[in-house]
This record gives structure tokens, sequence and C-alpha cells, in this order.
């Protein structure tokens, strides 16, 4: 395929309203549908015109193909309709990679988070650390893979808690005092719970939240 004769720009923008990107189309093999497509004089419109088919609700996949532009000519399938299949594949790459756009910087948040709380006190408790980390990760995940728009700065406010921190590190040394572990652990599911549901309700401030963990802990 000839991508001199394509307008890059206007290909990226296109791809972009479809959650795609240009490195995720060059990186297609050259008889690939899509490039193909987009190879032929008019191709940005053959190729907004398949994409609109394929993410029509309205249609099933048999009946997006029947409307399909059709292969070119030259082509090892020319004047052919793509089958299902390849509509099947392409529409799964495109939503993965829209996906993987959403939830990266959740990834980027928790690298940096846990950092940050390594540094602290709170660091010395694997446990702990992997239980405040995991429970700030699957919300984000929830919002990132519900289309929420991700609220990391809201999140931050988390690495400044210090009171947080210490009072996870004093439930820490108080737990390992309990001679029962059948108490110890049923204590500690029971303050983690409450913890989640505190850090995740998000019609609590930073400030509610630092109360009501204090509460929770028993250092009020």
């Amino acid at each position: 395929m000839n991508e001199t004769t394509i307008d890059r720009q206007a290909l990226a923008d296109l791809l972009a309203r479809f959650g795609d990107s240009l490195d995720s189309f060059d990186a297609l093999r050259p008889d690939a549908y899509e490039k193909v497509l987009a190879a032929q004089p008019s191709g940005l419109e053959f190729l907004e015109s398949f994409y609109s088919l394929l993410f029509d609700p309205a249609l099933t996949l048999a009946q997006a193909a029947e409307k399909c532009p059709t292969w070119p000519l030259g082509s090892k399938r020319e004047r052919r309709r793509p089958s299902p299949n390849i509509l099947s594949q392409v529409g799964e790459r495109m939503r993965t990679r829209a996906a993987l756009a959403r939830i990266s910087p959740v990834g980027k948040f928790l690298t940096e988070l846990r950092k940050e709380l390594k540094a602290t006190p709170l660091g010395d408790n694997q446990t702990v650390l992997d239980g405040l980390c995991g429970a700030v990760g699957a919300k984000l995940l929830a919002d990132a893979r519900a289309g929420t728009a991700l609220d990391l700065k809201a999140m931050a406010t988390l690495q400044n808690q210090r009171v947080l921190e210490q009072n996870e590190q004093r439930l820490a040394q108080n737990d390992k005092k309990l001679a029962n572990d059948g108490r110890r652990l049923a204590l500690l599911e029971a303050r983690e719970a409450k913890t989640k549901e505190v850090v995740n309700n998000t019609t609590l401030s930073p400030e509610e939240k630092q109360q009501r963990i204090r509460e929770i802990l028993g250092t009020e």
C-alpha cells in the first residue's frame, strides 16, 4: 500500500473518533482489509463507512458485512464483502485499544502512589500497602471501564493523608499483639472492608474520610 497517498492527520482523526490510533493501524498487515481500503482513492471515506457500520448497534456483524465496501480490484478477495469474522476481529482490536487507552492513566497513578507510600512507615507493611493500592486501583479501573472520567486529582489526596498512613502502621503494630490468630484475621478483614468503603465513598470529602478512618481504627 502506498501510504504517501493518505492524509495521515485525517486518518489519525478518523481513527481517534472510533477509539483507535495510527500506531495500531500502522501495525496491521499490508493486506489487512482496513489498509487495503485506505490505499484506494477516497480510502478515508471507505474506512469511515466501514467503521460506522461495524459499530452500528442496530446491525449484527452479518448485516454490517453485507453493507461494507467490497475488497478493491487487485486484492485477493476483490469485489467480495468482508466476512463477519473480519468485522469481529477488527471490532475486538479497536475495543481493546480503547479500553487500554482509558485505563493506562490508572497504572501510572498507582506506580507513583506506591513509590510515595514506600517512603513512609506504611511501606514496611506489604500487606497493608497492597490492600490500600488495590482498593484505589479497583475503584479507578471500575471508573475507567465504565467510561467515567478518572478523578486522579481527588485520589491523589490519599497520598497526603499522613494520618491514614500512621493509623495503618499503628493497626499493624497493635494486631501483632493479638494472641488469637482467628481474632486477628477477623479484625483485619473487618477494618480493611470498612476502610475500603470509606475510600470508595465519593460523597465524602478528604477530611470526612480521615475522620471516618480514625473512628474505624479506634484512634479517636
